[in-house]
């Protein structure tokens, strides 16, 4: 998704699109009224500087760190859902405790958790497969044809790169939706 650097823009918590500010309006979950209330946005840049921040000390990080901080991450993220389904669905976590990232995934998609962040989630589980099952492999060929060069400029290391933003920015926005009771 791209972000414009724009104060006028946010991340509109009941579409997760980025909409004017003078056209937001939220719905309280209490009352099922319209109100405006421009405490709860987060302007696109203010995300995109969330994220960046937060991915600079990985920058310096080998392949398999950032792996490991990539899967890490998701990890947390995969807890937190099944949290929300613990507390929101009534799931016990006993029940959920073997599951998958796509399995959760499946089940908050089945119980009618938002669209646009089932869709968020379908698109970190993309990268989450790929990552756990593929790209240490391939930076390995890479790095065999390409030798000391391959740092970079190797597929596996810009999807590597592209994995770390997009599970940042699902964190962001889980943080976003739950801080402000969203879901």
């Amino acid at each position: 998704m791209g972000l414009l650097p724009n104060e006028n823009l946010i991340l509109d918590p009941a579409t997760l699109s980025i909409v004017k500010l003078n056209t937001v309006y939220y719905y309280s979950k209490m009352t099922k009224t319209p109100k405006k209330d421009l405490t709860k946005r987060m302007t696109p840049k203010r995300l995109q500087n969330k994220i960046l921040k937060r991915l600079e000390p990985i920058e310096r990080m080998s392949f398999m760190e950032r792996c490991g901080i990539f899967m890490g991450k998701v990890q947390i993220v995969e807890a937190a859902l099944k949290g929300l389904l613990n507390r929101g669905y009534g799931y016990e976590q006993e029940r959920m405790e073997r599951w998958t990232l796509g399995r959760v995934i499946a089940e908050l998609k089945g119980q009618g958790l938002r669209g646009d962040f089932v869709l968020v989630l379908e698109e970190l589980l993309v990268y989450r497969n790929t990552i756990a099952h593929d790209l240490v492999a391939y930076d390995a060929i890479t790095r065999k044809i390409l030798g000391p060069k391959s740092k970079g400029f190797s597929w596996p290391w810009r999807f590597l790169s592209k994995g770390l933003y997009q599970v940042e920015y699902t964190i962001q926005v889980y943080d976003f939706l739950s801080t402000n009771d969203y879901f």
